[in-house]
Parts: structure tokens; sequence; C-alpha cells
């Protein structure tokens, strides 16, 4: 192996903002010839393995819920869990003011009810797979590398994020009123710096494409981190170039500029 790619997916290998809901026949050949050339390309998302949409890219591995789980070539390396107690707890505060939310795992995901106007949305905006989103069976304790939220409003929010400042990372998505509930301190570097030492790899054998907030600590891990054309400002200190947008196939171009491919 000469090194591995991390790919981020929404706004990276798909944008919905161009209304491209899957990566590009130019994107999947760019991701296949780097393969061929000695490369493990990983997905590394925000969204757990179980609603990640069929790609028509075979990837070696997975870097999920902002880096809480990682596996390289079926074998898991990684899994970091939302400690039962403050789990218990934000759930009770969620459930207390009829928040919206799911507990992600990798296989499905728990909501706490399904006929929520905020989920819709969400459903809508990012084409999610809706069967992967059942509701928490009352005998099976409940457990979560993440949560994902549906905020009625930024007041909810605000209340949510001070209660468990310093305990919980809550983040946003870039649209919509959904934001990511991560164990504090949890980064896509965690699952990827994981990955590396177990594959014995070093910073300048790795490599990563993204365009959010999400990415940035990944970036630094990383010899070489890329961002998209529309990515977040938090990116620019951290990125060796910016390449073009999904729509511009700025995988493969920015792939060829490394001299990858």
């Amino acid at each position: 192996m000469r090194g591995i790619i991390f790919f981020d997916y929404d706004g990276t290998l798909a944008d919905e903002r161009e209304k491209i809901f899957s990566p590009t026949d130019t994107t999947k050949k760019a991701v296949a010839a780097v393969q061929a050339a000695g490369y493990g390309c990983v997905l590394a998302t925000g969204r757990a393995k179980c609603y990640v949409p069929d790609t028509g890219i075979n990837f070696d591995g997975f870097v999920t819920s902002n880096g809480a789980y990682a596996e390289y070539g079926g074998r898991e390396i990684f899994n970091s869990r939302i400690e039962r107690n403050l789990l218990d707890e934000i759930m009770r505060e969620l459930d207390k003011r009829g928040i919206f939310y799911a507990l992600e795992n990798q296989d499905v995901c728990y909501t706490s009810r399904k006929d929520s106007d905020t989920f819709e949305e969400t459903v809508r905006l990012f084409k999610l797979d809706r069967t992967k989103f059942i509701m928490l069976p009352e005998d099976e304790e409940p457990r979560a590398n993440k949560l994902f939220v549906s905020f009625k409003n930024d007041d909810q929010f605000n209340e949510i994020s001070e209660l468990f400042c310093g305990r919980l990372e809550i983040n946003k998505h870039r649209t919509g009123s959904s934001a990511d509930v991560d164990i504090f301190g949890m980064s896509k570097a965690e699952g990827a710096s994981a990955m590396a030492k177990d594959l014995g790899l070093k910073r300048e054998q790795l490599y990563a494409f993204g365009d959010g907030v999400n990415d940035r600590q990944l970036f630094r891990l990383v010899g070489h981190g890329i961002a998209m054309k529309y990515h977040s400002p938090a990116l620019d200190e951290v990125s060796e170039f910016v390449t073009a947008s999904v729509k511009d196939e700025g995988i493969a171009i920015g792939l060829k500029r490394l001299g990858l491919i």
C-alpha cells in the first residue's frame, strides 16, 4: 500500500446544493485509477455507515460518524460510543422539548419518532434511506456512536448546546435545521489516526479531500489536505490547495495535481 486517501461525502463526492447526490462517472473512474495505483480509498463522513448511499465506488475502508467508527478491508479498527449515562441524559432533554433525534450506529439508527417535519426535511435534503431509521425497541439498551438531531429553531439548538457544553460536541449541518451530536473531542482524525497506526502508515502517506468544518482536524492529521472549491473558511489555513467543485470534477483534478493518477 502506497498510502490512504480519505474522501468526505457531502460537499466532496456529492453536493446536494448542485443537485449531485452521488459521485459523477469521472469521480468514480478517478478513484478506481488511484486504487489501481496502490492507494487505499476510504470514505470519511459524518454519516453512519448504514445510511451512506450506494456510491458506485468500492471503498477499501470507512471512517464514519465523524470519526467514532473506523474499519478497513471489512475489519473493525475503532469503535467509540457515547457513555451510557450521558446518552440517557441528552435523550431525556431532547424528549422533554419534543426534539427529533436518532441514535447513530453502523448497522441501523434508532429514532425517537418518525413523524417529525424537521426529519422529513432532512431526508429530502440529503436523500437519506429512511429504512435505516427505526424505532428503538423497548427491550434494547440504547447505544450510539453519535446522535443526529433535527431542531425546530435556533433557540432549541442554543439551549441544548449550552446545556451540554464541554461534554458533547454539537455542530449544525451546513444546510437545513439538523445537527450532529458527537463525543466531546471526537473528529474524523480519531478514526483516521487509528486506521493509519493500524496499517503502519506515515503522515506523508495520508491524503484527504473535504469541504467542511468537520474535516479540519483530519486535514491537520494528514500530509496533504485538499479543499473543495466550496469549502468552510476553517479549512483555509490547513489545506495544501483548493481544487474545483464537485460539478467541475474537483476530485479528478485534485488527484492529478497531486500526481497520484
